[in-house]
Formats: C-alpha cells, structure tokens, sequence
C-alpha cells in the first residue's frame, strides 16, 4: 500500500519473484534514454516547429546540432517542386501536393527565381542535392557567359564566370559538399568546335573560386550531343547522350568515359522517342536506367565485374497499371528526382510522380508538355 501511495517505480512489484518491474525507458544505468520526437511526415518538414513546441525537452532536442543530421540521414528529403523552361525563361513551380503545407509561405517564389530582369535571357541547367545552377547567356540585351547557384532554401546566391575555354558548351552540374553545400564544384563539358568529336571537362571550386584548366579530354567516334540533365550516381556524374551513350565524369579521378545503353533497350520498336529512355541512380549508388516499353517500365542497373568492362542486367519489369485509368496513351519519362528515388512521368493527363521503391505515384502538375523537368528536393 505504501508503495501504491508513493506511486514511484521503486513501489511497483512484478508478479513473479518480486522484482520491481524493469523501466523500458531506462537505459543500462538506471538514467532515461534520450528520445528524439516523433519524426513528422517527410513531406511535411514544418511539422518539427510544432513538435518542438510540446515540450521543453522536445525543443531541446530539436534544436541539437546532431539532430537535424540524423533527421537527414533517416529521411528522403522533401519533394517541393521543380523547374521547366517556358518560353525561353525557367518557371518554377511548387508540388501540387505541397501547396497546403505552412512551409511554402515561408520559401516565396522569388527564393528560386530571381525577379524578372529586362533583357535577361538564362536557362535552368542542373538540380543537385538543395542547389540549382542557371547559365546566363543574355544580360541587358548583351551576350552573357556566366553561371549562378541558387541556394532556395537559405535564400543565398553566387554568380560565376564562365570558363575560358574554346569549345561548344555541352551541359554542366552542381555537385554540394556533404556536409555544407555553401561549399560545392561545377562540372562543365564541351565539346571541340566544328568536330563535336573531341569532349573536355572543367571544373569550378567554390573554395578556390577559380576553374581548373582542362582536366580531362575524351575522343570519341560520334558526335556528342548531349539529350538529357546530369545525374549524379555515386561518386560519378552521367549524361545521356545522343545514340544511347552515357557520357562519365568521376570526381575523384577527374577523368572522363562513356558506356553504351544495353541493346535490348534500343531494339523495340516504339523507342525513337528519347523520352522513353532515362539514366537514373539506383539505391547504392550504380548508375542505372528506365526503358518505357508498351505498358511497361524496365528497370536496368549497370554492373562493373572484376576488370574494366561493365555490363547492363534488367532488374525488373513494371507493370504501370498504377497509373491512373485516364493517364492511357503515351507516357515520357520528363524528369527525375534523384534525392526521392523518383522519376517524372509525363501522360496526357497530366505530370505523376512515382516513386521506383514503393510504386508510389502522384499528381504534380498539370498537362504542359516539356521534354525535361528540374526536381528540387530539400529539407
């Protein structure tokens, strides 16, 4: 009785032997594990301010410099829209889905897109990891080479001049640090003029703020154009190229290749259209490929064996019965969200996002057809 009127655990007996009962939340010494709140829905960031506010202990918590990392780790950060360009300008627009949480209050539309400048002329290039790079050709009516990284979410900008380099822009990325992206590396390729033939690399060090004389050069039998956005896979930049080529940049040796698409890919006969046909990264960091074929999605990964050569294996087949009975018709791979494991989906009615883990899918946007979108994802 007196331990009931006490109400502490010390009071409390098990039902067999005696024993105080064992505190689940007690940690090996008798002291209480430290908890971190509930996560909120990774599509909904803001919900930490709210949970921050339950409780001193909660706030405290939130607000530990190790817990924003491990926050980071265990989540795929937040799918908030993408860019597409628009009557030569880039627009962004948010996820349809994204619209009613509190968080798009706090990133107005001028955090992505600069307000409109008269005779500005610049085109969306790369989304990598909470950074977007722009190429500037036009400024006040006059011919322009610059880039800019936008950071959206801390609101910060930097302009960078172009490289001086002779040879035919290509395409270029913004690749962030992993543990700070004000700290981040600009890849640009060109191609030789006149040829096409011959394809070099430069990069840009935000710590250093200068470029590196050429760092790599690669000739290659065909000309070199390059179809879609860059994507980061591992420790190595890939562009897919003209021909069904995926030209390689390593950032740790700096060194240029390219890889043939697997035939198998290329064979069937509804595939001239390029967007059916898009490089991806699968979950540990291979580089791999989604083939849309009749009614279904391939799924290739490219596996390095002991030597040098590579090849490509088909992992799986899908079935986009998913889809939504009204999307029927053609649909074009127009993008793809590399921090989500996601792709893009283009259908006559409308822009799906779908997840290639879980088989997700939802509605982004609405029917404009454009051949390639920008996701940014963030926290």
């Amino acid at each position: 009785m007196d331990g009931e009127k006490c109400g502490g655990r010390e009071g409390r007996r098990s039902r067999r032997g005696g024993e105080p009962e064992k505190d689940e939340s007690a940690g090996a010494d008798g002291r209480p594990r430290r908890r971190d709140p509930p996560p909120p829905p990774p599509h909904e960031p803001a919900c930490l301010a709210r949970a921050s506010a339950v409780c001193k202990r909660w706030r405290r918590l939130a607000f530990e410099p190790g817990f924003r990392r491990r926050f980071v780790a265990r989540h795929e950060p937040p799918f908030l829209g993408f860019f597409f360009p628009y009557d030569f300008d880039p627009v962004f627009s948010f996820n349809a889905g994204f619209r009613s949480t509190t968080a798009q209050h706090h990133l107005p539309a001028h955090r992505f897109l600069p307000e409109r400048e008269i005779g500005l002329r610049w085109e969306i290039v790369n989304c990598c990891k909470g950074l977007a790079l722009f190429r500037i050709t036009f400024r006040g009516g006059c011919k322009c080479k610059e880039f800019m990284v936008v950071d959206p979410i801390s609101g910060d900008r930097r302009l960078l001049p172009f490289p001086l380099v002779d040879g035919k822009f290509l395409s270029a990325t913004v690749v962030p640090a992993a543990a700070d992206r004000r700290s981040f590396r600009v890849v640009a390729v060109f191609a030789e003029r006149n040829t096409f033939t011959s394809v070099f690399a430069s990069v840009y060090s935000s710590d250093a703020g200068v470029w590196s004389d050429y760092v790599s050069r690669l000739s290659l039998p065909w000309e070199v154009w390059v179809l879609r956005p860059s994507v980061l896979a591992g420790n190595a930049v890939h562009w897919f190229l003209d021909g069904y080529n995926v030209l390689m940049f390593d950032l740790e040796s700096q060194k240029l290749g390219f890889s043939e698409l697997p035939l198998d890919a290329k064979d069937d006969e509804d595939f001239p259209h390029r967007c059916r046909c898009q490089i991806i990264p699968t979950g540990d960091g291979r580089l791999g490929l989604a083939v849309i074929v009749g009614s279904t999605m391939q799924l290739w990964e490219r596996e390095i064996g002991d030597g040098s050569d590579a090849t490509w294996l088909l992992r799986r087949t899908l079935q986009l019965n998913f889809l939504p009975l009204e999307a029927e018709g053609r649909k074009l791979i127009v993008g793809v969200a590399e921090e989500n494991s996601s792709i893009l989906l283009w259908t006559r009615v409308g822009l799906f996002m779908v997840h290639l883990k879980f088989l997700q899918v939802r509605k982004v946007y609405g029917e404009i057809s454009v051949d390639n979108y920008y996701p940014y994802s963030s926290f």
